[in-house]
């Protein structure tokens, strides 16, 4: 197949997960060395020794005990305030001499660069965030990752645009077009998505598809109860549909019945139910009965 023909796969979310975030090293160091081996040393703000130093062992970044206390962080230290700085001028070197870098390597060379010019400064400010212990810090956190994604979303779009839309996959609570909400423990948290972000952005270009799953038993998910969203269309004949969001919500709305969020879970706590108060936040759902 010809270049243009072929499909590119890519994956936009942020290094990171509920247990921690990756270093910043690895990416800053790769930045530094593209730059390095194109650009004469002057041009640069740092040298690959000084980033060692100063990010220290990849260890004390992703450290579990940061995320329950901020105090373990070392996102507000001195030296991860020096690798923001850096990493911020470290990318816009990258940018100013965009037109020399691509003509002397490739465009792909050059946005992959990019990509850890980006994670770099996504992950020093999300460890900076890691640091804060104001009340809002977890809903923080949750939403610097949606931005994260969000721009790596915006580079993949700008990268393949011409060739043909971009198919995303992800959760429900990052690409819904409204503000994402989820209940943790005592923490009622609210932040925007990578979806909201990315629909306000493009408007009508953007369009989402949520999901909705009836049962996966060996999963530990257990049929749904018949007052919830999952409940009702466990009921329906068939056992796979995709609904225009408008018209479920019609329909749901002529049953006069009150429904209420899914309570039950599975073991592995990778299930999250489809809010029936959230349905105009997709333009369709797709539900599975039973997997």
């Amino acid at each position: 197949l010809k270049a243009s023909d072929r499909l590119s796969f890519y994956g936009f979310d942020a290094p990171m997960e509920m247990t921690g975030a990756n270093s910043p090293r690895p990416a800053l160091t790769a930045l530094q060395a593209y730059l390095a081996t194109n650009l004469k040393p002057t041009l640069l703000p740092a040298t690959a020794g000084t980033i060692d130093t100063l990010a220290g062992a990849d260890e004390r970044w992703s450290n579990p005990a940061a995320i329950l206390d901020p105090s373990e962080s070392v996102g507000a230290s001195d030296e991860a305030n020096t690798l923001r700085l850096l990493a911020d001028d470290l990318a816009a070197v990258l940018i100013a001499e965009s037109p020399r870098l691509i003509a002397s390597t490739s465009r792909n060379a050059w946005w992959r660069a990019y990509l850890h010019a980006r994670t770099a400064a996504g992950l020093l400010r999300y460890h900076a965030a890691m640091a804060n212990a104001s009340d809002n810090r977890v809903a923080r956190l949750l939403g610097l990752r949606d931005v994260m994604m969000a721009d790596n979303l915006n580079a993949i779009l700008t990268r393949e645009g011409q060739r043909g839309p971009t198919l995303m996959f992800g959760h429900n609570l990052h690409l819904q077009k409204g503000r994402s909400k989820w209940h943790l423990g005592d923490l009622s948290l609210e932040w925007w998505s990578v979806g909201s972000i990315i629909g306000a952005q493009l408007g009508d270009q953007y369009a989402v598809l949520c999901s909705a799953l009836g049962a996966a038993p060996h999963q530990g998910l257990n049929a749904p109860a018949p007052d919830t969203l999952e409940g009702i269309l466990s009921a329906l004949p068939e056992s796979r549909y995709l609904f225009k969001s408008g018209s479920l919500t019609t329909a749901l709305s002529r049953m006069a019945s009150n429904l209420v969020l899914r309570t039950d879970a599975a073991p592995n706590n990778g299930y999250f139910p489809l809010d029936p108060h959230q349905l105009n936040e997709a333009d369709g759902v797709i539900f599975v009965r039973d997997v």
